[in-house]
């Protein structure tokens, strides 16, 4: 199994649910059945939705709950869902985010994880393992979520669409894993959206650097979609890995003819990371572009390069063909 920007090996199914279809399966049903109090749920558009009829607290706020497994040890958990949060009627009009949208994985239902969508004016704010980081979401949209656990490095990562915004350790003293929860608002008014439930336990955490590419403003996924009249850019977004922190790099995107592997058209984009980020999302733009890019045997390859001995610049990373 594999999503973008992440790569992974499914080791045990605790929960696998699409509502796309709206047939819930048993693991389905189960979760539906997880419904509480205040609120009626329904499918709304091949997702399942909650509407709050009345305010709640979070201890008694509707919510889904994966099947709880326990005893699988030391490993790495997945907990993912695909969310809209609406609220027509907020208590106040510049927050109106309530503070009450969590996703929590137990450990022997005691030590939890949490993520939790809090008010940051008109954006949410991710609020994992009491930490806050500002995340741009506004109120309708849909979005991913998803936490991984390593329970055995202590090690925590919190996705937001596919992009890892925060990695943490924690003080976890066991290794047992719990029931798994999808909490709905509290607020009088919430509509709120679920769709594409997983709960697994993986073989590890492999975050992959990925590369998004627009041709002028439209997006292309093949070097025969590319206009050479318009500017190629490149929107990147680089994991550290193994990089120290404050390390300067170089992402270098060159145009290639296949045939003979000689540069076609190049650029360097400097990168340095800095201490508490995972990532550094880089732009680049690619100018000049041979008049016969789409047809005369090109491909686009994306280099991370650094400095070695003597300052010499030297390949961090396998090169990637972007576009062929």
């Amino acid at each position: 199994v594999s999503v973008t920007g992440i790569g992974y090996n499914v080791e045990k199914i605790y929960n696998d649910v699409n509502f796309d279809d709206e047939t819930l399966g048993a693991a389905g049903a189960a979760l539906i059945a997880s419904k509480t109090n205040g609120s009626t749920g329904d499918f709304v558009d091949g997702a399942y939705n909650f509407t709050l009829t009345s305010a709640l607290s979070e201890a008694t706020a509707p919510y889904l709950a994966t099947a709880s497994a326990t005893n699988d040890g030391a490993g790495v958990y997945l907990l993912e869902v695909t969310a809209t949060y609406t609220n027509p009627n907020p208590t106040n009009a510049s927050k109106p985010f309530d503070a009450n949208r969590i996703i929590k994985l137990y450990y022997n239902n005691d030590n939890r994880i949490l993520w939790k969508l809090d008010y940051y004016n008109t954006y949410a704010n991710l609020h994992a393992m009491n930490v806050d980081t500002k995340i741009d979401i506004r109120l309708g949209e849909t979005h991913t979520y998803r936490a991984i656990i390593d329970s055995a490095n202590k090690t925590v990562y919190f996705y937001f669409d596919d992009v890892l915004v925060r990695k943490d350790t924690t003080t976890l003293t066991n290794s047992t894993i719990g029931a798994a929860q999808i909490i709905a608002g509290c607020t009088s008014g919430s509509s709120d959206t679920f769709d594409n439930i997983k709960f697994y336990k993986i073989a590890t955490v492999e975050n992959e650097n990925t590369y998004t590419y627009t041709s002028g403003n439209d997006v292309v996924t093949s070097i025969a979609a590319v206009d050479a009249s318009k500017a190629l850019n490149v929107n990147a977004i680089l994991y550290k890995g193994a990089i120290a922190d404050g390390t300067e790099v170089a992402m270098i995107t060159a145009v290639r003819k296949i045939s003979d592997n000689s540069l076609a058209s190049v650029t360097l984009t400097p990168v340095t990371f800095v201490a508490g980020k995972e990532y550094q999302t880089v732009p680049a733009t690619l100018n000049n572009l041979p008049a016969d890019i789409s047809t005369g045997g090109y491909k686009v390859c994306q280099y991370i390069w650094g400095w070695g001995e003597s300052n010499m610049l030297v390949p961090l990373e396998d090169v990637v063909d972007g576009l062929k």
